[in-house]
């Protein structure tokens, strides 16, 4: 259902919504659910995915090892090579892990920390930062939010135990 057939159906009034200030619309869920359910479309698309992940980073094999053990631990994984790209995927998926490469992360990674902690739709996920192995810059990263840090080159061993650590593996959705 596009939004323009959404604002439609608000507007005849055969979807109940309130209007903010803004000229937003806000549609209680379960409002949502039974509209959907009433024209035979599937109101799964409401539920909120708590497997998703995003990673940062412009390294291909860093990012196809990741999204192989992730996904094996059952998440989603979404891979953006820039900044930009890495904001609009969190916005609209909302992950639980995010995984960012320090070289993307500029001079100073602990800016781009600080602000990913920010973020509503980010507070709460995972911060870990990948980084080649050198502790100054691994302890500026903590300092800064990231919860856990890998080192280069990464292997399998640490992002199992970093899943098993964070408690997202199979089965601890």
């Amino acid at each position: 259902m596009s939004k323009r057939a959404v604002v439609k159906a608000i507007a005849s009034g055969r979807l109940k919504a309130s209007a903010t200030v803004g000229g937003h619309y806000r549609i209680a869920v379960r409002t949502a659910r039974e509209f959907l359910a009433g024209r035979g479309l599937d109101p799964s698309v409401l539920e909120i995915r708590t497997n998703q992940a995003v990673v940062l980073s412009r390294d291909r094999f860093v990012c196809n090892l990741l999204a192989g053990a992730l996904n094996r631990a059952g998440m989603d994984v979404h891979v953006a090579e820039d900044l930009f790209a890495a904001g609009a995927l969190c916005s609209e998926y909302r992950p639980v892990l995010v995984l960012v490469d320090t070289i993307l992360a500029g001079p100073d990674p602990a800016v781009v920390f600080r602000h990913i902690r920010a973020v509503d739709f980010c507070r709460a996920a995972r911060l870990v930062a990948m980084i080649f192995r050198d502790e100054n810059v691994a302890a500026r990263c903590r300092a800064a939010g990231a919860d856990a840090v890998l080192g280069k080159p990464i292997s399998m061993a640490e992002v199992t135990a970093l899943l098993t650590a964070f408690r997202l593996g199979p089965g601890r959705r």
